[in-house]
């Protein structure tokens, strides 16, 4: 057999056509054949070290078993189903929501683009912030804040909304 075309495997000893190694990132080829690393990978899998590595790994990453049937069985309740189903159909019926939504994408693309670029908080001044749209006819018209100030004029405002017609009345008598 032809040298570029075949390997020895560190581990069993044989020598096997390079198809039956794995590529590395940097295009090489690995040191044991396919079989030898699935069965090296098993052996270390279901060593305590191993298995310390894997619920570390989940852990971080929230991919525990409970967290998975969790959100499985919640997916799959059918009161859960319905639930969804009326968001969905308050949000695609209302026209509100459909202009929010279109200057939303439009905002994105603009930012996307580069047509519009991302600034700093207009309340406080910090640097990780999200667009807020004072009037969604415009949508190219935001306004960056930040988490905290975007939860404080959301709060403002829906205040204002609720209780705009006692605003009105108080300012009208109080003149």
């Amino acid at each position: 057999m032809d040298d570029k075309t075949t390997k020895v495997c560190h581990d069993c000893k044989q020598i096997k056509l390079l198809t039956e190694f794995a590529h590395t990132k940097t295009g090489h080829y690995m040191s044991y054949c396919k079989e030898c690393r699935k069965t090296h990978d098993k052996k270390y899998r279901d060593s305590e070290k191993g298995k310390q590595k894997i619920k570390e790994y989940h852990k971080a990453y929230g991919r525990t078993t409970q967290r998975k049937a969790y959100v499985k069985t919640l997916n799959h309740r059918p009161d859960m189903k319905q639930k969804q189903k009326i968001r969905m159909h308050k949000y695609n019926v209302d026209p509100k929501n459909k202009i929010k939504h279109a200057a939303q994408q439009k905002a994105r693309y603009a930012i996307k683009t580069g047509k519009l670029l991302k600034d700093i908080c207009f309340i406080c001044g910090k640097s990780n912030t999200k667009g807020h749209h004072p009037n969604y006819n415009n949508p190219l018209y935001i306004v960056f804040l930040c988490d905290d100030c975007h939860h404080n004029i959301n709060k403002i405002l829906k205040y204002v909304n609720d209780h705009y017609e006692d605003i009105l009345i108080n300012n009208y008598n109080n003149k």
